[in-house]
């Protein structure tokens, strides 16, 4: 039996996990000091449970403790968690029906069959479904198989007749809680398969498939959300349009793959010249913009030109210097999303008419 394959260690399913299992885990450990406390306090505490409950305690609790200590051992401690639990299940149940001569202890037995089912489910919850399955298919054949020879074989006859008659129908309701079990991992491996799917199509709509940054969809959206706070009364916000001088020199004299590749590498300079705040995006062809919420035009023109002069001094690939032109403006009262954008655009084309490498603001509305 492999180990359960699970998510990666760093992606959000892991770590949902994990928080969830160090909540768990103590929790269950909680619980069962609390059980031995009321047996022992009613005088129904076995005499095989003051042994298991310190040693299911000690599992669950050291589980719990184990998960801050050494989280990428996650896997190993769901393993054994979970299993030790159902052993303990399984063992309690036979421990009860094989070593009492007298009539069965009811109590101990309704208990006991009430807790297998949730035996089950932590196996579902904590394990890949077909691990969860086998494990829990073995902890039945080693709990019933006993107690069917011994009831075909008229071995414990202080069982009574009684017993012997709603044996099979708790044999047959287990095999009901698997194949619900079942089911439920099915649709919840089925939900999460999906969700992977809509992640994946949401990050190709708005990513750009060249550089890795947002694409013209996903800035549009950004200008819309820094309108909107504008218009709440926060602080402007501002937007910076860029174009690459004389790109089409680069993919005559180069090609287009290195044309692709300084594309590539002026993405990763730009972001590293951001704030954590700004967005950075393809506006298209050799164009990028960033959009500067709650930044005001003067922060947006020290911004710009420092990108500009990262840019001119970067040393890229195919060895030609590159440099941007540069336009910026920002939110004014009554602005849209294709007024605003139109603004940078002429401050842009100024910069572009007054010699390229340099930056250009737009303050007011023009026809």
């Amino acid at each position: 039996m492999s180990v359960p394959d699970r998510p990666s260690s760093d992606s959000p399913e892991r770590e949902g996990e994990l928080r969830t299992l160090r909540l768990m885990l103590p929790l269950g450990a909680l619980v069962v000091m609390v059980v031995a406390a009321w047996e022992h306090d009613h005088g129904v505490l076995a005499w095989w449970d003051r042994w298991l409950y310190p040693l299911l305690m000690l599992v669950f609790g050291g589980g719990g403790l184990a998960l801050w200590r050494w989280p990428q051992y996650q896997t190993w401690i769901r393993l054994l968690s979970v299993v030790v639990g159902n052993l303990y299940l399984s063992s309690v149940l036979l421990l009860l029906l094989f070593t009492t001569d007298g009539p069965v202890n009811q109590y101990a037995m309704m208990v006991t069959m009430m807790w297998l089912p949730f035996g089950y489910g932590l196996l579902f919850v904590m394990l890949r479904a077909r691990t969860a399955m086998l494990l829990s298919l073995i902890v039945m054949v080693l709990t019933f198989t006993p107690i069917g020879v011994a009831l075909a074989l008229g071995l414990r006859p202080n069982w009574g007749q009684a017993f012997a008659t709603t044996m099979p129908m708790l044999v047959l309701a287990q095999a009901v809680y698997l194949v619900l079990f079942m089911a439920i991992s099915d649709l919840r491996a089925g939900y999460h398969r999906a969700r992977a799917r809509l992640q994946v199509a949401q990050e190709l709509a708005l990513n750009d498939a060249l550089t890795g940054i947002g694409n013209r969809r996903a800035l549009q959206e950004h200008v819309r959300a820094g309108l909107s706070a504008a218009e709440r009364g926060d602080l402007p916000t501002s937007i910076i349009l860029m174009d690459v001088d004389l790109f089409k020199a680069v993919n005559d004299v180069h090609g287009h793959t290195t044309g692709d590749r300084v594309l590539e590498q002026l993405a990763q300079l730009l972001t590293g010249q951001l704030r954590g705040s700004d967005r950075l995006g393809r506006w298209g062809g050799e164009e990028f913009m960033v959009v500067a919420q709650a930044t005001p035009i003067h922060a947006a023109l020290e911004l710009a030109e420092r990108i500009r002069k990262a840019v001119a001094a970067f040393e890229f690939a195919h060895g030609d210097p590159v440099t941007l032109s540069l336009g910026v403006t920002q939110t004014l009262p009554g602005d849209t999303a294709d007024s605003l954008v139109l603004r940078a655009d002429k401050a842009l084309y100024r910069a572009k008419n007054a010699g390229r490498n340099r930056v250009e603001a737009q303050t007011v509305i023009t026809a």
